[in-house]
């Protein structure tokens, strides 16, 4: 970011001009901090989803903004900046409903006084926005953070009714997972591959397995073997049933507490002797009902077996 500020030698009269934010022009509002009106900014950027031709907001197209708080924390008036095309507007918006979670706090966002919604006026049409804010509520720490998102709807006589979101440049969200494909060289795929090439990545995230692959890492031994991964396979079956046939148990347990007699809907599957018999012991209830309500029907009103048998079955 870059600006031109200037302020006149007794503190008044502050400006600021030729302000670019992120390669785009974009204009700063100003507003004194004192212990008794202490001032909590939050800087961003917004876009479109729902854009309908307008030429300043062209899908993918990013705006800045930027969010002055006169509370830190709780209930607070706010004070709004937004850029659209080359045309800076001033708004207003309240927070409230704030929760606490731990060392995380979270509040509504809206736009207007409360008493009206609309953040802003541009070529006559309402702006209005709703979001939450998230800040850490500790005195201070090493996970201090602020930030907010949302969602906003411009009603515009020439192009409808544009829709679209907005976010902080700093959140309190923790990315569990990324991966920057912008910077492929088009090189393909390769069994060597350096940063910036493709290649079939192993993300492993839980189970057995505590290995780990380096960027474009081609491991075939341990534990990304054969027979390891063909383990894992097996092991997956009997994770599927525990969890549907644990789930089923609770239920069934649950609903006699309360006097209610529940069908059984496993009956050892993994013992069955055929693929028929293994689907009159796995998920009982859910096959009856598709044989009753699905299957059923359609054999009394066809004389094609099979091809009711694979609708059923899909």
């Amino acid at each position: 970011m870059s600006l031109t500020f200037s302020v006149a030698s007794d503190g008044t009269n502050p400006k600021v001009a030729n302000v670019i934010f992120k390669n785009l022009e974009s204009a700063v509002a100003i507003a004194k901090h004192t212990n008794r009106a202490p001032v909590t900014p939050i800087t961003g950027t917004f876009e479109c989803t729902t854009c309908n031709g307008h030429p300043n907001l062209n899908t993918g197209a990013t705006q800045t903004f930027n969010l002055m708080f006169t509370t830190p924390e709780g209930n607070s008036t706010i004070t709004t900046q937004s850029a659209i095309g080359t045309a800076v507007f001033n708004g207003i918006g309240v927070q409230d409903n704030c929760t606490v979670s731990g060392t995380l706090a979270t509040c509504d966002l809206t736009s207007g006084d409360g008493r009206t919604n609309v953040g802003f006026m541009t070529g006559g049409s309402p702006v209005t926005w709703t979001g939450k804010h998230s800040f850490n509520n500790e005195t201070t720490g090493p996970q201090d953070c602020s930030g907010a998102f949302g969602d906003w709807t411009w009603i515009t006589p020439s192009y409808g009714t544009i829709t679209g979101t907005f976010i902080s440049d700093v959140n309190c969200f923790t990315t569990l997972y990324s991966e920057d494909f912008q910077t492929f060289n088009e090189s393909g795929f390769t069994p060597t591959p350096v940063a910036g090439q493709l290649d079939s990545d192993i993300i492993i995230a839980t189970g057995f397995s505590d290995g780990s692959l380096a960027y474009g890492g081609t491991e075939t031994t341990g534990d990304f073997g054969t027979l390891s991964l063909l383990y894992a396979s097996a092991l997956f079956f009997f994770k599927i049933y525990c969890d549907f046939s644990g789930y089923s148990d609770i239920a069934i347990g649950t609903a006699k507490l309360f006097g209610f007699k529940l069908s059984k809907n496993f009956s050892v599957p993994y013992f069955s002797r055929s693929v028929s018999e293994f689907w009159l012991r796995w998920h009982i209830t859910l096959t009856k009902w598709f044989t009753d309500y699905v299957y059923a029907p359609m054999v009394k009103n066809s004389n094609r077996g099979y091809l009711v048998k694979t609708v059923a079955f899909l």
